[in-house]
């Protein structure tokens, strides 16, 4: 049942990736809705056994999925943006906790060395510093979501000999190709327009999720 969700998922990506090549508004829209939904099926299914974690991951699933909505609506109101950027803030938030209660504390565990954790610190105030002349009256709420997916990633990082190895990296490699997906999407949106920004966006937004999701799984079950 739980490769179903999977299968599910990559199909439903992949017809949500062509709709976006063929400018298929309404494919791509439907789709896109359907996708974290998928994962919130393999969710429940994986972690049923685990239900502090699985609490925290839904909930964090679901404020990225109400982020995807809002999204769709964003040239209809700007207002929607804004609603958008903060139900994905809210979704990191949930993603920060999940990371910290899916760990091993029965064995003593090794940090990576400190540099390490300051790299998406200083990767978030490079991108500040290149798009605050931008920004105007989204200064605040893009300073505030850049703090919040930092932490994300650097809580990703902090699961270092506390799970898998392959937990580890899946989880770790997935936080941060989210950030790059919303780096895509900040640059694209208050800088520089780039070519096929939505094709790109949302590649990395549907392998960060999948990672993440499954790289959790990964620290309770080798197999999928």
């Amino acid at each position: 049942m739980k490769n179903r969700f999977l299968i599910a998922y990559v199909i439903i990506a992949l017809i949500h990736l062509v709709a976006i090549l063929l400018e298929n508004r309404l494919v791509a829209d439907c789709s896109k809705v359907l996708l974290i939904p998928i994962l919130i099926g393999f969710a429940y299914q994986s972690f049923k056994k685990h239900k502090p974690v699985l609490r925290l991951l839904l909930i964090a699933l679901f404020f990225c999925w109400a982020g995807d909505v809002l999204l769709i609506f964003t040239e209809q109101n700007e207002l929607f943006f804004l609603l958008g950027l903060a139900a994905f803030l809210l979704g990191h938030i949930g993603y920060i906790f999940t990371f910290r209660k899916s760990v091993d504390t029965t064995k003593p565990a090794k940090s990576l060395p400190a540099i390490y954790y300051g790299l998406p610190i200083v990767y978030a105030v490079g991108l500040l510093i290149f798009l605050l002349p931008k920004l105007g009256d989204m200064a605040i709420p893009v300073i505030a979501y850049a703090i919040v997916i930092s932490i994300m990633c650097v809580a990703a990082m902090w699961r270092w000999s506390k799970t898998t190895k392959l937990s580890f990296m899946m989880v770790t490699t997935g936080a941060i190709i989210f950030v790059i997906s919303d780096s895509l999407i900040a640059i694209n949106k208050f800088h520089t327009a780039i070519s096929a920004a939505s094709i790109l966006i949302m590649i990395t937004y549907i392998k960060a999720q999948y990672l993440i999701v499954v790289g959790l799984k990964k620290h309770y079950f080798e197999t999928v």
